[in-house]
């Protein structure tokens, strides 16, 4: 029980640490992008991130239209959506805005086939049930966005994508927003957990 509630702690005291010194970068377009971190900030996240348990730290800048956030991990079985594993919703108010926000995200996986997920974002924080396998073996290719991404209203983003496969080989394109109008590439994997997000009025 300690290991569980240990590991979903440690993002929140990352993301603590990062969200007192990191500033979000202005733009006048709507987007999300991976946090810019300083190289003592980086040390920290390299320090409780390994191959077993990611840290991804995102900041985003929103116009006054947007003022909803969902966060959600979906995951798929050889192309067919399989199940919805957790989903953090956030509508701002006079206490909460999401004009200019950061989102923290951490991915633990124990063995070769059971995750759990936990999303952060202005004081809400969800987690995941265990999500297990049915195989063990598995080759894993995995990552996140690594440019900004421009933001719409109502328009789902890719933020992350990890595939899973059975077989010998993973290929993913740079560009993950490539796969929500080419869904069908992911029907070559075994499994695909893929972390969206939405922002709308």
């Amino acid at each position: 029980m300690k290991r569980m509630l240990a590991l979903p702690l440690s993002i929140l005291l990352v993301f603590s640490v990062i969200v007192g010194c990191a500033s979000s970068a202005k733009n006048d377009q709507p987007q999300i992008a991976r946090m810019s971190l300083s190289a003592s900030q980086q040390e920290i996240v390299d320090l409780i991130s390994h191959m077993n348990h990611e840290v991804l730290l995102f900041e985003y800048n929103l116009s006054d239209a947007l003022n909803v956030m969902e966060v959600w991990v979906e995951i798929y079985h050889y192309g067919d959506y399989l199940a919805e594993v957790v989903r953090l919703h956030i509508a701002g108010n006079e206490a909460v805005s999401l004009k200019d926000g950061r989102l923290a995200i951490e991915i633990n996986q124990f063995g070769n086939n059971e995750f759990r997920w936990t999303i952060a974002s202005e004081g809400a924080r969800y987690f995941s049930d265990s999500w297990v396998a049915e195989y063990e073996d598995m080759a894993r290719g995995y990552g996140s966005i690594t440019e900004p991404v421009s933001i719409s209203s109502g328009q789902e983003i890719i933020l992350y994508l990890s595939m899973l496969t059975t077989g010998s080989s993973i290929r993913s394109m740079s560009d993950l927003q490539y796969y929500l109008e080419n869904p069908e590439e992911l029907a070559d994997y075994t499994y695909v957990h893929v972390i969206k997000a939405r922002f709308s009025e």
